[in-house]
């Protein structure tokens, strides 16, 4: 079974469900999932995230001075209504996004290092945790760089 209303979409498998034969089965599997999707349908709702603005993080001894970072993935989530009073579309519009990053990385990285995470979070609640990770890699640089690196480093 699988029903659709707006961009939310919930599949659901019944097997083994009461009656004898299939015509009396299916009128209570139709039964059984008008109820179970009107259920899913008041109680969930799906979220787009938002997009996030591209960040760089600062590379020490690094060939590249930053790092560009960006979600490892932007796939919808599916909320809850936590609270009988909220409405599922009113939870999703809650979600928050809690972005951690370090203060800097040190070189080498490779394209798809994980840099950070970003949270996505209703209430108190963190639904998910998505990786942010590195968009472009960036290779250790020469000798004085390093060294100039290390220096700002131990007096910053």
């Amino acid at each position: 079974l699988t029903a659709q209303r707006g961009k939310t979409r919930f599949i659901s498998i019944t097997m083994k469900g009461p009656g004898i034969g299939s015509v009396e089965g299916n009128r209570y599997r139709v039964a059984d999932g008008t109820t179970l999707m009107e259920w899913a349908f008041s109680c969930f709702a799906t979220h787009f995230k938002q997009a996030i603005k591209p960040m760089s993080v600062p590379v020490l001894g690094g060939g590249k001075n930053k790092v560009s970072v960006a979600p490892a993935h932007t796939t919808p989530l599916t909320v809850p209504a936590l609270f009988k009073e909220q409405s599922p579309s009113m939870a999703a519009s809650a979600i928050t996004p809690q972005i951690s990053i370090p203060a800097y990385v040190h070189a080498p990285l490779q394209t798809g290092d994980v840099v950070g995470k970003v949270a996505y979070v209703l209430g108190d609640v963190v639904l998910e945790e998505v990786p942010l990770i590195a968009v472009t890699s960036v290779e250790k640089g020469n000798g004085f760089k390093q060294l100039v690196d290390k220096l700002a480093l131990k007096f910053f």
